[in-house]
């Protein structure tokens, strides 16, 4: 997968990034979007709809949901941070 195929930061403002969780076979997913705040995220919601068809296409996968959370505590070390 890469940037391309999740849209390339295509969010809009208040986009933060994008993670991808693999299962260790490798058959699913969790996609993770991060944004700056809340209303952010509201605001892209119809360019989500735009993406997720075109990220389907790409990897031959079905988005089964989708689910909003908060950050409850965000630690990652290393240069890129």
């Amino acid at each position: 997968m890469t940037s391309a195929t999740l849209g390339n930061g295509e969010g809009g403002a208040g986009y933060r990034g994008y993670i991808v969780l693999l299962s260790p076979d490798e058959d699913r997913a969790v996609g993770i979007t991060l944004w700056e705040s809340e209303p952010a995220e509201m605001a892209s919601r119809h360019v989500a709809e735009t993406i997720r068809p075109r990220l389907e296409a790409a990897t031959g996968g079905k988005v089964v949901k989708v689910e909003r959370y908060q950050v409850g505590l965000f630690d990652v070390t290393g240069e890129n941070t």
